[in-house]
């Protein structure tokens, strides 16, 4: 199980998890788990037997025994209360990074990564010193590529959406340059909407004749349109941080879709397209195709690098693959999360069925004077079921007090949900529910099926 787990992460591979290289199964950590192991063994091994020896002369101290009976039961009720409870909170926490995972695999990006295939492409500058030489080389890359059998469609723009390598700059409305926002930039050639399936709401996309003419635009998402133009924001000059100490006025041509290129979960910054020759960035290659990365990848380096461009094309990817890594910490801490959930929820169902198995056993003389009394097998099923789903009822409580305490820590990790979600709680009041029914029926039926006669003839 251990090595299991180490694989499990291997496959992973979480972003924010350091030293993931060094993780491993030493000779020290294994001797630190069995030690372990073996003194909680025991510890707790070693409670009933101390309770056993109190109770060595319960034949000559019937009362006093039964009063230390009674403390044991107690005990073990208190045990099952305790792990009912403990179970709840890191079932609610898993129930609520699923929903946030749900949710992130679920939003709109702005763009449809399935079928997409990146690489990137590198030229060398001082072959094509010029913002319209590097247009024309990488015109004339797209179209190389949309030639090569399985390619629907090519595109160049930088950065790559959901890259490590993203580029934000100051936008303002031109009438009020002093208030300005943050917003994400891509350089791209025409066409990168209608490659990316990225949707425009109004306008247009660039044309070649945007680049051949040098034209100042702009296309951008609609949260800008909406909070600087609500009005309508085609035409509109906006105020555009190109670099340092250099602001130019761009117009807008067109307003896309919202588009986030950060991260999955980041809805607040909205984003900007500008044409290449504004900022003539090392450019990267959008592949529509139903091919694998690895498959068209080939044929991709030979038709870009036959144009002279004296570097590699590299870094083939599905734009899925960027998708993946950008939600992957959600779902390494959902699963770590779900594991003690469900490690929690077994040892729970355990120790229910433990405790009233142990209970039943000791309370036979008990059902076999009642039922030789008159009380019906189903009337003794439902006092010890009752007795189990009571101490689970019982432990949920606490538990769910608990969550409720401890669940809003997780409130930075969650996303378009709240700790206090309707549906996680009410799943896990279904799921603790079921697993209490589950583990309280075996002890109750057997409690239901004790014969009076040979109980009393044995004098139990």
């Amino acid at each position: 199980m251990t090595y299991a787990g180490v694989g499990v992460v291997e496959w992973l591979k979480p972003a924010h998890l350091p030293r993931q290289t060094g993780i491993g199964v030493t000779v020290e950590a294994a001797v630190f788990i069995a030690t372990l192991t073996v003194v909680v063994s025991i510890i707790f091994g070693l409670m009933p037997a101390f309770a056993s020896t109190r109770d060595a002369g319960e034949p000559l101290r019937t009362g006093r025994a039964a009063v230390q009976r009674r403390g044991m039961r107690r005990l073990h009720r208190g045990m099952v209360v305790a792990e009912v409870a403990l179970s709840i909170v890191p079932l609610v926490a898993a129930g609520l990074m699923l929903r946030t995972f749900v949710n992130m695999t679920d939003t709109p990006l702005g763009f449809d990564p399935q079928n997409l295939v990146t690489a990137k492409v590198a030229f060398s500058f001082r072959e094509f010193p010029q913002p319209l030489d590097r247009v024309r080389l990488l015109r004339e890359a797209e179209n190389r590529v949309r030639a090569i059998p399985g390619v629907q469609n090519a595109a160049i723009g930088a950065p790559m959406p959901l890259d490590g390598w993203q580029q934000i700059r100051s936008y303002a409305h031109p009438a009020n340059p002093s208030i300005t926002a943050r917003a994400t930039i891509q350089s791209v050639l025409p066409g990168y909407l209608r490659v990316t399936r990225t949707a425009l709401v109004a306008g247009r996309d660039f044309t070649d004749a945007d680049l051949t003419n040098a034209r100042l635009l702009a296309v951008v998402d609609e949260r800008i349109a909406a909070a600087l133009w609500p009005d309508g924001a085609l035409g509109r000059n906006v105020a555009f941080e190109r670099g340092p100490n250099n602001v130019i006025e761009l117009e807008i041509v067109g307003v896309t879709e919202a588009v986030r290129v950060t991260n999955v979960r980041d809805e607040s910054l909205p984003h900007i397209f500008v044409p290449y020759h504004l900022w003539p960035v090392t450019p990267s290659l959008l592949i529509r195709t139903s091919a694998s990365a690895g498959a068209i990848a080939p044929a991709v380096k030979r038709a870009v690098e036959s144009l002279g461009t004296r570097r590699p094309v590299f870094d083939f990817r599905p734009m899925q693959d960027y998708v993946d890594a950008s939600v992957g910490d959600t779902r390494f801490l959902m699963l770590v999360l779900a594991g003690f959930a469900a490690a929690a929820m077994l040892l729970a169902a355990i120790g229910l069925y433990g405790t009233l198995a142990y209970l039943t056993s000791q309370r036979r003389q008990e059902f076999g004077v009642r039922m030789a009394l008159g009380a019906s097998a189903s009337r003794v099923l439902r006092s010890v079921a009752g007795e189990g789903l009571g101490l689970a009822a019982l432990g949920a409580a606490f538990g769910f007090a608990g969550a409720a305490a401890t669940t809003g820590l997780l409130q930075g990790l969650l996303y378009d949900v709240t700790p206090f979600d309707g549906v996680t709680l009410v799943a896990a009041v279904v799921l603790v529910g079921l697993t209490a029914v589950s583990a309280v029926m075996l002890p109750a039926w057997r409690a239901s099926q004790v014969n009076p006669s040979a109980v009393l003839r044995a004098g139990e």
